[in-house]
């Protein structure tokens, strides 16, 4: 009985010791690893509507806002996924973040665009987009969608 007693605990024992190591692990932050600067990566999208540009002029300006995220948060990617109409001439879009940052991206057709310009910026506030071409003509016509998908975090050191 003594032996059975024994054999019971130390295999209680044994289970416990592989449990804890696997539970300890899967508290391990994995999204550190790939940026190990920030902690608890989320992200914000927004989406554009038709945006037009004819013979060289600016298309309407689109908003994408943050929504009630924390003062602190700061980017850590932004990606824009441009939606472009048949028959689009080539057009360049442009980002603007809430502090008047900008960057653009010379689009030819429908496509995933990456910008770390605006890496470690505040990422809180709207977010302008808008498209322009360099056509000349009546008939130089640029016609987009997008949605712009913003990665944010926090300093890990904080």
């Amino acid at each position: 009985m003594k032996k059975r007693m024994m054999s019971i605990c130390l295999v209680v024992l044994m289970l416990c010791s592989m449990f804890g190591i696997s539970a300890s692990a899967t508290q391990f932050n994995t999204e550190s690893i790939i940026n190990p600067m920030y902690i608890y990566n989320n992200y914000f999208t927004g989406g554009t509507g038709i945006m037009n540009s004819m013979a060289g002029s600016q298309s309407k300006t689109f908003n994408a806002s943050s929504g009630s995220i924390s003062e602190n948060a700061c980017v850590t990617a932004v990606e824009l996924n441009v939606t472009v109409s048949r028959g689009s001439i080539p057009f360049y879009i442009v980002v603007v973040d809430p502090n008047g940052h900008q960057a653009e991206r010379y689009i030819s057709a429908s496509s995933r665009v990456k910008f770390d310009e605006f890496n470690d910026y505040y990422a809180k506030g709207t977010w302008k987009i808008y498209i322009y071409n360099r056509g000349s003509a009546f008939t130089d016509v640029s016609t987009a969608t997008a949605r712009i998908t913003v990665n944010y975090g926090y300093d890990s050191y904080s």
